[in-house]
């Protein structure tokens, strides 16, 4: 009975410290974090479950009108895209991003559109954003989506945690509809989006070439 209490206490310690460690960098222009801003507790007992031990879980929050972007969060999204795309046909981009580029795109898109990074013991694991789906006024209330993880963290929940993150902020900024174009042979982003609700709404033959192959595009909308 002793080890048992022992093991609970010891369970409830590591989580109140976790969550005490649990914090939001939001934008200059928020005074108080929004309801959909907070992770739940059942979000948390997911989450927590990466790696037993480790008790340090983040979401940092780059948001409407922030331009806060750490040089450590801008080698980490690079480090994490650049494998993408040397190595796959899931980016369209052929060469590797320097990390001031990075660091621009970054700042370009998280002054005006959500920009969530998920960050473990003290590393980004994985990323997600939203931008203009195209630049016409009639479109402004459409985004297009975009998210990647590092290879360990793929398979635990994370993509989701950070999309549906990126969709309730899209919803709660009063967007209309999210796109998400995915290379028509990356299965698992279609079947990923498929269960986030998003429903495939063209398909675009061989319009990018890269590793000398043709490669088709698929389009996925989700009417918020």
């Amino acid at each position: 009975m002793e080890n048992k209490e022992c093991t609970i206490l010891c369970m409830v310690s590591r989580f109140l410290a976790a969550l005490a460690d649990l914090r939001f960098i939001l934008s200059c222009r928020r005074l108080q974090p929004s309801a959909q801003c907070m992770l739940s507790i059942d979000q948390w007992s997911r989450t927590s479950e990466l790696n037993a031990g480790v008790s340090v879980v983040r979401l940092l929050t780059y948001s409407l009108f922030s331009a806060v972007c750490a040089p450590d969060d801008a080698e980490r999204v690079a480090s994490i895209y650049n494998r993408y795309v040397s190595k796959t046909t899931i980016t369209f981009e052929t060469e590797p991003v320097p990390v001031e580029v990075m660091r621009g795109r970054i700042d370009s898109v998280s002054s005006a559109f959500p920009y969530f990074v998920y960050e473990y013991d003290g590393e980004v694991l994985g990323y997600c954003y939203a931008h203009l789906w195209k630049e016409r006024e009639a479109y402004s209330k459409t985004l297009e989506t975009t998210v990647y993880l590092a290879p360990e963290a793929c398979r635990k929940g994370l993509g989701q945690l950070l999309m549906t993150h990126l969709i309730d902020e899209c919803r709660r900024q009063g967007y209309h509809a999210l796109i998400a174009c995915i290379t028509a042979d990356n299965l698992p982003s279609l079947q990923f989006h498929h269960r986030l609700g998003f429903r495939q709404v063209s398909r675009f033959s061989e319009v990018g070439r890269k590793f000398d192959r043709w490669l088709d595009v698929i389009d996925l909308e989700l009417v918020l």
